[in-house]
């Protein structure tokens, strides 16, 4: 972020310079034609007690992935620009790395689900920093990395999904092993990666990230793919 001042720079855009990036609406078209696929990065899990832990929360937020909205809407702003800077400051301050938004098209669905949800809030989370050798962390965090990302990014899209809920329009969501949706065509449509031979890549962490994503009905504006 060299030449950025985090302290005047809007909360919408998060701590990666993703409105610099070159964008291709074309892309829409082309990811709609295509037919849903399961996460191409299902969570291998092994027998540490971090690992353990992590998929014990994974299977609470499971329980909890589609909140009941209020049956009273909330007088939210017409200016989707506004519900945009609410949504995603605070999934930049519960910690995602980047956030994109876009529509929901029927090929994104694994299964028959609700077509009525028509946006798309994805969430990514960069995998953390390595740790030394010599830290006894670092046998149960290593081969887990996405396992974690994974689980935080969870949680962000059950807060936001709840906080979606709570202005009364309909909310679900979804990340690897608990999904209704084809997560990389989603986070290809909401700008944030692009697709290679050897999978999904995001400019600035390489595959070095997990989605979670939040279905909605609540109207927004959208991120165009990347280029």
């Amino acid at each position: 972020m060299f030449g950025f001042r985090r302290e005047s720079r809007p909360v919408e855009l998060g701590p990666y310079p993703l409105e610099r990036l070159k964008r291709d609406g074309g892309i829409i078209d082309e990811e709609s034609r295509e037919p849903a696929v399961a996460s191409s990065q299902p969570l291998n899990v092994d027998d540490s007690p971090l690992a353990r832990a992590a998929v014990n929360h994974l299977g609470a937020y499971e329980t909890i992935r589609e909140p009941q909205p209020f049956s009273k809407k909330a007088p939210v702003p017409d200016d989707l620009a506004l519900r945009v800077r609410d949504i995603k400051g605070c999934g930049y301050f519960e910690d995602a790395s980047q956030i994109g938004i876009c529509r929901t098209p029927a090929s994104a669905w694994l299964s028959q689900e609700d077509k009525t949800l028509t946006h798309a809030v994805v969430i990514l989370v960069e995998y953390g920093l390595e740790i030394d050798q010599d830290n006894a962390a670092a046998d149960w965090v290593q081969g887990n990395e996405h396992l974690l990302a994974t689980l935080r990014a969870a949680e962000i899209a059950t807060i936001t999904a709840g906080q979606i809920g709570s202005l009364g329009y309909s909310a679900v969501c979804h990340w690897a092993g608990a999904s209704d949706v084809d997560l990389d065509k989603l986070t290809v449509l909401a700008g944030l990666a692009i697709r290679t031979d050897s999978g999904l890549r995001n400019p600035y962490l390489d595959d070095r990230f997990a989605v979670a994503v939040v279905t909605t009905d609540y109207e927004l504006n959208v991120d165009l793919p990347l280029a």
